[in-house]
């Protein structure tokens, strides 16, 4: 085997700690930034990545909800909420954020596997029904290349979306601690970097 002479090891070196670094930041910001990283993460047919997507892109669509994906949700909202009841005791409503707190210990008590990825895709949509409800955003459905996702679209905006569906199961599936209150408040500074917020209430975040 031929080998490397000290140039070309030292570029590899440095090759390497440069990806590193890139995936570091990924983890770090927990999702956020530019399209072109959610590629890190392929979409594998489930629900798109968490960043922030851009419509613009050729083949891009975006659409209403369809009534077989409010059936969906609701049924995905019905799985999160007897998750919760069984290992928090209490039930999810979306209303109140002192439900990040709930997802918390419910994903700390339940250790979920990551081949339970309808249970933690359902408990991503229990964390995007937070953020459309506190941060203004509206939920449609994103379809590319990669396919067909449910995301939340910053309202008057052609280009910025989120994607909650899978925050929390793609954590889950890399071996990431999963932050649930971290990815509420990075998702609202994304947002408010996009538009101006109103403050939360303290009576919304008991």
């Amino acid at each position: 085997m031929a080998r490397l002479g000290g140039g070309s090891a030292s570029a590899l070196l440095r090759l390497a700690l440069a990806l590193a670094v890139v995936v570091a930041g990924y983890l770090y910001l927990g999702g956020m930034g530019t399209r072109g990283l959610d590629r890190l993460f392929p979409a594998g047919g489930a629900e798109g990545p968490d960043l922030f997507g851009i419509s613009g892109d050729p083949g891009t669509t975006v659409t209403p909800l369809t009534d077989h994906d409010r059936r969906q949700m609701e049924r995905q909202r019905e799985i999160a909420s007897e998750l919760a009841r069984r290992h928090v005791g209490v039930a999810l409503s979306g209303r109140s954020l002192g439900e990040l707190e709930t997802l918390q210990r419910l994903l700390d008590r339940a250790d979920l596997k990551p081949d339970r990825s309808l249970e933690l895709q359902a408990l991503g949509l229990a964390l995007g029904d937070l953020m459309q409800r506190y941060l203004g955003l509206e939920w449609v459905v994103y379809e590319d290349e990669i396919g067909r996702s449910r995301a939340l679209r910053v309202p008057g905006s052609r280009d910025s979306f989120i994607f909650p569906m899978t925050m929390i199961s793609r954590r889950v599936e890399g071996g990431a601690p999963v932050d649930v209150r971290a990815l509420f408040e990075k998702t609202r500074e994304a947002v408010r970097s996009q538009r101006p917020l109103p403050p939360i209430s303290d009576a919304a975040r008991a």
